[in-house]
């Protein structure tokens, strides 16, 4: 093996992408300096290079798009994108981050699509891009994705489609192999050594590769088993997809199987809007249940108007009723002090003697 390889890890989410890239890192294939953390969900590690993830992410926002984006596929959008920039920010990353190394592996789902560029950055480097497809069946991956992210199982099923006919469609012409995660689990050691011998790798994978590859997979990866996609529209055609991938796994490539993908991603192409009916249905029906909330919501804003008028106007005649009461209890004060300044004159002692008189005579007087 001679000048810079990278080895790219072309996959679904939660395809088995992190511990097969893990497994390379075991062996001493590099992956940078700084990697995502660790998560509930992935406790073992991403094995994703931080830059690597932020990079994609930022160009994939800047284009308006979300890594779960159902339409974030195919090449057509790319090419009516600047991507000048962002292929000369990979380059600087590649020479940068794997200076020293002659064997490394990137890996972050969204490179499924984005490849093109990658590619393209690596061959204006002088680097070897080969790739690693690993495939889980697409049920297994959206029902891991429903626990993950609340996905539904279409939209996950949808998202497995874009990335994995994406990934083999990017990736020809490159030295490739395809992996099912039911290999990854079950047999590491076959991996590793199919690897080895497919990318030229005997020089630099150390001697103890097969115990190291024992130690590193965990069997308890898989919690979900699959099943064939039976219900939704364009089942057949996933169907279709799953046996293709699985074949190519098993039996590598062949020509036959590339005019079958294409045959299948053109139908995709076609039809692809319509795998998220089901969800395009839940959430018309949601939207007409926040309409109906909405309109709900204004009576009672409407009706809060009017109450609070009503309490303006209590408060008003509240406020005109004391100024009424304060008014009495001054007037009262005011008629007590001229009473009391009455009672305090001649006139009136005079007044009350003859009153008393008049009342001791029987008012004859």
């Amino acid at each position: 093996m001679s000048g810079k390889t990278c080895i790219f890890v072309l996959g679904m989410h939660r395809s088995g992408t992190s511990a097969l890239t893990g497994l390379l890192n075991t062996l001493g294939v590099e992956l940078g300096e700084k990697l995502l953390s660790p998560l509930v969900d992935n406790p073992k590690g991403f094995f994703e290079n931080q830059r690597v993830y932020d990079l994609n992410e930022r160009f994939i926002q800047q284009c308006g798009f979300r890594w779960d984006d159902p339409f974030f596929f195919g090449q057509e959008w790319l090419e009516e994108k600047t991507t000048t920039l962002f292929k000369e920010e990979i380059k600087q990353f590649l020479e940068k981050e794997f200076q020293g190394a002659s064997l490394f592996s990137i890996k972050d789902p969204r490179i499924s699509i984005l490849f093109p560029l990658w590619r393209e950055a690596c061959e204006g480097s002088d680097i070897l891009p080969v790739c690693i497809l690993p495939i889980r069946h697409p049920v297994e991956v959206a029902k891991s994705l429903q626990v993950r992210n609340g996905f539904s199982l279409n939209k996950g099923i949808n998202l497995w489609m874009n990335h994995t006919l994406a990934a083999e469609k990017n990736s020809r012409g490159c030295r490739r192999v395809f992996l099912s995660f039911n290999q990854l689990v079950n047999e590491p050691e076959c991996v590793v050594e199919q690897l080895i011998e497919v990318f030229r790798l005997d020089d630099v994978i150390p001697d103890d590769y097969l115990e190291r590859a024992r130690g590193f997979v965990d069997k308890k990866l898989k919690h979900h088993d699959s099943e064939n996609f039976t219900e939704g529209f364009g089942a057949g055609l996933v169907d279709q997809a799953v046996d293709l991938f699985f074949a190519m796994c098993e039996q590598g490539e062949q020509r036959i199987s590339i005019l079958k993908f294409d045959k299948i991603r053109k139908q995709y192409n076609t039809e692809k809007d319509f795998f998220l009916f089901q969800d395009f249905k839940q959430v018309m029906s949601a939207y007409y249940t926040y309409n109906d909330l909405e309109r709900e919501l204004q009576v009672c804003r409407d009706d809060n108007v009017e109450v609070r008028r009503r309490l303006e106007e209590l408060s008003k005649e509240k406020n005109d009723l004391l100024g009424e009461v304060e008014k009495l209890q001054n007037n009262y004060e005011q008629a007590a002090g001229e009473v009391e300044l009455m009672k305090s004159t001649a006139a009136w002692r005079i007044a009350e003697k003859l009153r008393r008189i008049r009342n001791l005579l029987g008012g004859k007087i």
